[in-house]
Parts: C-alpha cells; sequence; structure tokens
C-alpha cells in the first residue's frame, strides 16, 4: 500500500479489520455482541431466532461476519474516511481567526482614516484639520464577531464557523501626517465540521498598526501576530477522536488611497489593498479509539489578496454628536492560494502514510463594508462597521465590528 501510495499518489486508508475483530472478542458487550465464540448459523436457537438475536452473535458462519459485525466494520469504514477529510479543517478555521483580528484592525484604520473615533482627521480638508493637540493618546475596547461557511470540496471538509475577538489598544498621534497604535486580543473561534466534528481554536494576537497620510493621499498599514490552541473532536465508533493541535498565524497587509471632494460634505476615491496570512500547526497526534486516530505531521496555510475599489464618506452632525459614516465596496482576488500538501498516518498503520492537499478557493470575489464612526466629546468616541464578502462560490464571511474609545 506504501508503494502503490508512492507511485501513484493515490491515498489508501487500511482498516486493520484483524486488530477489530480481537477487539471485539475481547470485550464483546462493548460493540453489542453477547457470543463471539459460536457461528449462528450451526447454532439452532440462533439460526431460528429473531434478527436481534442472529445479530447478537459476532459470526454468522465459520468465515462470515454477521450483518451487525458488517455494520460496524462499516461504520470503522466511514469514521475512518471523515477523520481524513477533516484534517485540512483546523488550519483553515485558524486562518479564519486571523482574518478576524485583521479586519478588527482595519475597521480601526477605517475609523481614524474617516475622521472619528480618534478624530485625528478631517474627510472634508487637509488630514489632521480636526485633531485635539492636547489629546495626542488614546485607549481603545473593540469587539468583532464574524461568520462564514467553507464547502465542502472533495476530499475536504467544508464547515461552517463563528469568530469573536475582544481587544484592547491603543493610539498614538505621532503627528499631523501619523497615528500609529498596537493591540492585544483574545480570539474564540468555533467551527460545525460537514459530516460531524467541531474544531475549536482559542488564541491570543497581538496587533500593531499606522494610518499615514499627506493631503488627501493616504495609507493604512498592519501586521498581527496570533498564537492558536486548538482541539478538534469528532465521533469515532466506541467513544470520540480528540485532537489538541497548536500553532502560530500572522498576516500582514495594507491600503492605499486617495480621497476627492465633489462637495463640501462628501470625499469619494479609490483605494488599493493587499493583504497577505499564514496558518501553521506543528505536529500533533490524536487520543481515542486507537484504530482512528492519526499521526499529522506539521502544516502551512497560506493566502495572498489583492484588492481594489473604491470609497465614499460625509459628515454630519446631529445633536451636537459628531457623526462620519462611511461605506466601500473592492474586489478581491487571490493572487496565491493554499496549495501546499502535508502528511499524516493512522496510528494503527503507521507505515501506510496520507498525502493531504488544502482545497481550491475561488480567484475572486466582491467585498462590502459599511460603517459610521461618533464623537461625543473630545475624549470620547465609538464606530460601527460590518463588512462582508459576496459571490464566492466556495462561502462567504460576515463581519460586524464596534469600538469605544477615550482620548488622552
Amino acid at each position: 500500500m506504501q508503494l502503490l501510495h508512492q507511485g501513484t499518489g493515490a491515498n489508501i486508508i487500511v482498516l486493520n479489520t484483524e486488530a477489530l475483530l480481537n477487539r471485539v472478542v475481547a470485550d464483546p458487550s462493548l460493540y453489542g455482541f453477547s457470543n463471539v465464540t459460536n457461528a449462528c448459523l450451526y447454532t439452532v436457537s440462533c439460526v431460528t431466532g429473531s434478527i436481534a438475536t442472529q445479530n447478537s452473535y459476532l459470526f454468522w458462519d465459520n468465515v462470515h461476519p454477521t450483518t451487525h459485525a458488517q455494520q460496524i466494520i462499516a461504520e470503522y469504514a466511514a469514521a475512518s474516511l471523515q477523520g481524513f477529510e477533516s484534517l485540512t479543517v483546523p488550519a483553515r478555521v485558524n486562518a479564519n481567526a486571523a482574518e478576524s483580528f485583521a479586519g478588527l484592525l482595519n475597521a480601526r484604520l477605517d475609523a481614524l482614516q474617516n475622521g472619528a473615533s480618534g478624530a485625528s482627521y478631517d474627510i472634508n480638508g487637509v488630514n489632521g484639520g480636526t485633531a485635539d493637540p492636547a489629546h495626542k493618546v488614546a485607549m481603545f475596547l473593540s469587539v468583532t464577531g464574524q461568520f462564514g461557511t467553507r464547502k465542502t470540496e472533495g476530499f475536504d471538509s467544508g464547515y461552517n464557523y463563528r469568530s469573536a475577538v475582544t481587544a484592547l489598544g491603543v493610539d498614538m498621534r505621532v503627528n499631523e501626517h501619523l497615528t500609529a497604535g498596537v493591540s492585544l486580543a483574545y480570539n474564540n473561534t468555533h467551527a460545525n465540521v460537514s459530516g460531524g466534528g467541531t474544531v475549536q481554536d482559542n488564541g491570543v494576537d497581538v496587533g500593531l498598526y499606522a494610518l499615514a497620510t499627506s493631503g488627501d493621499a493616504y495609507a493604512k498599514l498592519y501586521a498581527a501576530w496570533d498564537h492558536d490552541n486548538d482541539k478538534t473532536q469528532r465521533n469515532g465508533v466506541i467513544g470520540g477522536i480528540t485532537g489538541k493541535p497548536s500553532g502560530t498565524s500572522w498576516s500582514a497587509g495594507g491600503a492605499v488611497g486617495l480621497k476627492f471632494h465633489p462637495t463640501t460634505t462628501i470625499a469619494v476615491g479609490p483605494e488599493f489593498g493587499l493583504g497577505y496570512t499564514q496558518s501553521g500547526l506543528g505536529n500533533y497526534t490524536e487520543t481515542g479509539d486507537a484504530l482512528l486516530t492519526q499521526s499529522v505531521n506539521s502544516q502551512s496555510y497560506k493566502q495572498l489578496v489583492a484588492s481594489a475599489g473604491g470609497t465614499i464618506a460625509t459628515s454630519v452632525s446631529l445633536g451636537g454628536v459628531a457623526l462620519a459614516p462611511h461605506a466601500g465596496a473592492a474586489a478581491e482576488f487571490l493572487l496565491a492560494g493554499p496549495n501546499q500538501r502535508f502528511s499524516s498516518a493512522f496510528t494503527d498503520v503507521p507505515g501506510v502514510t496520507l498525502t493531504n492537499s488544502y482545497p481550491h478557493q475561488t480567484g475572486s470575489w466582491g467585498l462590502f463594508n459599511l460603517g459610521v464612526s461618533a464623537t461625543f466629546t473630545q475624549r470620547f468616541s465609538a464606530s460601527l462597521e460590518a463588512a462582508t464578502t459576496a459571490f464566492k462560490s466556495d462561502g462567504n464571511d460576515t463581519q460586524v465590528t464596534g469600538n469605544v474609545l477615550w482620548r488622552f
């Protein structure tokens, strides 16, 4: 089987029925049997008995298992397939968590760039026009929630997920052209895997970001690092299968744009961005039923995405509160996707290697965002932003981010 895999690339899962039958004989009641020594066909009370009676025997004759025994073998085969096909999910979920934190940082940059939640810049004139020199440092609390889906493709399981990130951060207005900040966050991401099973990611995130302006031109930059502790769970035949992979994810990106002012209260312009995400996991071995557990080698999931679109923003005053609504739309393009591979093996047949490949992703899709920032006083402000992808054939993502800020 190993030579065949090496020669053809075919993944071959060897079901160790000998070990399975030996386990049934050693503990028949665990599998629902009462007789593992006699053949039903040659036992009058069994062969003339009910289906339930016949299925309490392990063997029908001297060679063939009963229907119940065949069912157990089939369940092991199905569980083996499900386990193998779900191995690419943890790294992809960790990438979703990294993207959630990157989205939080980008929402913060959008709020800064559009003139509120810090009120360092004025969209109606030269950036920095509304900044209060006495308040250069601001602290904020931000919470973001993201959810989405990934469809099953080939031998890779799909999943639906939800992610929550809570972050504390500090901004500093270095001068009228530059604001920089740092954020520390905790993320919790949960995914339900197609066909059964879950992946739970708990991570700690650190991010840096900066907004630079010159007249009506601007640049936004961010970089983030995440440490991920995952727990995978899926059903076996007798009990569950658990894995505890861990690793790191990091992301970096930015955007450049230009604002034009068709009226004194509206700013519009193009924006071009680039974002990179990499999620890595170290070696790990699952625990549970030894006939279904796998030893999984280290892996890395990467993607590079470019975007081109436009933004629009305005500013209004309502009841003494300065509001800065803004919106954007962009086309995103996958420049480099998950073409990496990694290997695994079932622990009861370690000599037969399996090779895992990440699924193909959509080449292009749409991204839309809508937000508003509100400045209540020179010290206190808040913002809310929602963003969603569209037209992604492998599944879409939606994120909502809110933050409150106090300036010193």
